[in-house]
């Protein structure tokens, strides 16, 4: 028990002595907080607090920061004034690393922490002026020698009974007090202890304060000396949590409005009362760096000199230690800051699924046929709105509280559609237009139209943005594809010879332009009781147009521009919508690829010009040539695969013969057998090769030919 209750005692007198302000122990007047005006919240985790107030002359006043954002605010600190107003120099407690606050610490405070051992810790204090206050109510003021252990008669149990002979040892404090008496108190006698000179209760203050886990949590003051009077302003960043906004689109009628609102967290320890706050999606580049905490640039040991073997460097060692324990290399730096980078990404549940690519023709680079056609290719545009929002009122929200905030209330241009993809599924969606004047951050939308009609999800839209925004099943139309016809018309046959690496280099291709053109027949019906605009979703048809109904071009939630047919199905009644789509593409075929009949089939096209089929006939027949010696090469290789196995037959046969005795004309025969097969296989041998050659040959004279059909300008 004695030693459980000096512990406690201990601690509570370490917590009295030594973690009161600075400016209580001194008796001082606290200084003035500047209130809190304006937050500004970013989308990089990052917030701009501003603080702003009149200050007098010559006035103390501070800026209350949690300790672990001492070193963004530090940095990003700046003054603002406007009528002269100015400020001399900031002051606050040093932070120091916790290894570098245990290090000077006259007592091992951490390993008492990991222990609980309190005789390791009131032996640290061995040499320091310290004041000792015992459970009698007495007051010493001396210094600590150290601890000793007496021996003493067994004490007695706690039951009361006799306790055994012998002695125990006990742990004591042995003291020195100011008067020159040298006197030791066993534990249960001390109330308190600690050191009295102030250096040694700051150190120990913060080697105490290091052992927390929170303590990066603790408000830390910032001092701010004001030299001359005015309205001030002071800004710095700060960790702070990312805001998030959802929307609401209100039909009323055929007018919409749509409903902003963010949510807006205060995660400090302090009220924000009458606070204006503004929300910028801007990512500003923000990092973390260790600015606060002291740092040291280790210096070299030298030998010392004869006769200074033993001056010391640094409090708790020398540099005769220092040189015997080697020396420690020491690196500070900021790293990769420059490797920044941020990612979003998000879904709901609604749509058509990821739309995804295939192999085969691409679009043709002669044949323009749609927006290649007919629409001027706008410039790319680099953005540099900085969506921002600002509270339509000051800010009132406790600590640690979050709010719901309004940011936009305000009519936009929406309008009620269908929308059908080729597989017959109908989705109920907006056609929404920002002409609202604000640029809009990603965000959750709610649409109520008459009541809750489902949820969708806004994607960043700048002013005069337009998007189609899908938000739940449409189960009063229906549309299915019923026919489609799908054509070929072959425009082009040009050779394509690159002229240099950049363009791909190689032998060249064959290529042919053509229009796909697909005529599709829909049947479409509404059950609904009012007019539906319903738009058939084409596939991503790059090079192409598309006709039948009224034909849009809207952005998808996909972010993608996709041709939509629409049309408008009165109540109640069915129809037939007929769509053709064209689409400009080409094929291709490199030298070693190309067929007779391919070629022969492109030739027998009437729409191309004479002199080209005349080219593709010669060029069909040099093919054919080609095929016919590459096929007789291909026969005969394979008729002298047998003959191979013959030979190797014989081959076996005289190596089993040899060294056996046999008869000399056997061996003769197979000799002689084996000499004719070799004549026959080397005959097929040379005639395959002929025929190769014969067909690389005219394969070459094929592609020739081809060089000179007419040139199609691109």
């Amino acid at each position: 028990m004695g030693r459980r209750s000096v512990g406690v005692c201990l601690a509570a007198g370490l917590a009295a002595t030594w973690s009161a302000p600075a400016t209580a122990a001194r008796g001082e007047r606290a200084p003035n907080v500047l209130p809190l005006r304006s937050v500004v919240l970013y989308e990089s985790g990052v917030g701009y607090f501003e603080r702003r107030g009149p200050v007098q002359r010559h006035a103390d006043l501070a800026l209350l920061v949690p300790q672990n954002h001492l070193d963004d605010a530090l940095m990003t600190l700046v003054v603002l004034t406007t009528d002269g107003a100015r400020v001399g120099a900031l002051s606050f407690p040093s932070v120091l690393a916790p290894d570098a606050a245990l290090a000077e610490s006259p007592a091992p405070v951490d390993a008492f922490a990991q222990d609980g051992s309190i005789v390791p810790l009131l032996g640290a204090l061995a040499g320091l002026q310290a004041r000792l206050r015992t459970t009698r109510g007495e007051t010493l003021d001396g210094r600590v020698i150290g601890t000793a252990r007496v021996e003493e008669p067994r004490p007695p149990a706690p039951d009361g009974s006799t306790p055994a002979a012998g002695t125990v040892e006990l742990p004591v404090l042995v003291f020195l007090t100011a008067s020159g008496a040298l006197r030791w108190f066993h534990l249960d006698e001390i109330e308190s202890v600690g050191p009295s000179d102030a250096p040694a209760q700051t150190a120990m203050d913060r080697a105490v304060a290091a052992l927390s886990t929170r303590r990066g949590e603790a408000q830390e003051t910032i001092g701010v000396s004001v030299r001359e009077g005015g309205d001030l302003a002071i800004g710095y960043l700060a960790e702070a949590p990312v805001w998030r906004v959802s929307y609401r689109l209100v039909f009323q009628d055929r007018r919409a409005r749509l409903q902003g609102w963010a949510l807006v967290h205060n995660d400090t320890d302090e009220d924000w009362n009458g606070v204006a706050v503004e929300l910028v999606e801007g990512r500003p580049n923000s990092y973390l760096f260790p600015f606060v905490t002291p740092r040291f640039r280790y210096r070299e040991v030298v030998a010392p000199e004869e006769g200074m073997e033993t001056a010391p460097q640094l409090a708790g060692t020398n540099v005769d230690q220092l040189a015997a324990g080697g020396e420690s290399s020491y690196s500070f730096g900021l790293g990769d800051v420059g490797a920044m980078g941020h990612g979003y990404g998000t879904g709901y549940g609604v749509g058509f699924g990821s739309l995804g690519s295939s192999g085969g023709p691409t679009a043709s680079t002669l044949l323009a046929v749609g927006e290649l056609a007919a629409e001027t290719q706008a410039a790319a545009e680099q953005r540099r709105e900085l969506l921002s929002y600002r509270a339509t009122e000051p800010l009132a929200l406790r600590a640690h509280q979050s709010a719901l905030v309004p940011v936009l209330d305000g009519p936009i241009s929406a309008e009620r559609i269908s929308v059908a993809d080729r597989a017959g599924n109908v989705l109920s969606a907006i056609k929404l237009h920002n002409d609202s004047g604000y640029a809009l951050r990603e965000g959750p939308l709610a649409v109520f139209d008459g009541g809750f009609a489902g949820q969708s999800w806004l994607p960043r839209m700048y002013v005069g943005d337009a998007r189609v925004l899908p938000h739940g099943a449409d189960l009063d139309v229906v549309a299915a594809c019923d026919d489609e016809q799908t054509s070929e018309e072959t425009r082009i046959v040009r050779w394509n010879q690159p002229r240099s690496q950049r363009e791909g280099g190689g032998p060249g291709r064959l290529e042919e332009h053509y229009l796909r053109i697909a005529r599709q027949t829909w049947s479409l019906a509404s059950h609904a009781s009012t007019d539906r605009k319903l738009c058939i979703r084409i596939d991503e048809l790059p090079n192409g147009r598309v006709t039948g109904g009224e034909v849009e071009r809207l952005t998808t939630e996909y972010d993608t521009e996709q041709y939509h047919s629409c049309v408008w199905l009165p109540p109640g009644q069915e129809l037939q919508h007929a769509i053709t789509i064209e689409q400009g593409l080409q094929r291709s075929w490199r030298p070693d690829a190309l067929t007779a009949a391919v070629v022969r089939e492109l030739a027998d096209i009437v729409r191309l010009p004479n002199e080209t089929r005349d080219v593709l006939r010669r060029a069909a027949e040099k093919l054919a040539e080609a095929e016919t010696a590459a096929e007789e090469a291909a026969q005969l290789q394979a008729a002298g695969l047998p003959v191979s196995s013959e030979i190797a037959r014989y081959r076996a046969d005289l190596a089993a013969l040899a060294g056996s005795g046999a008869d000399e004309d056997v061996a003769t025969d197979i000799a002689e057998a084996l000499v004719e097969a070799g004549r026959r296989l080397d005959d097929l041998n040379r005639r395959s090769e002929e025929n190769t050659r014969t067909a690389e040959r005219a394969r070459r004279a094929a592609v020739e030919i081809l060089r000179t059909l007419p040139p199609a300008a691109p």
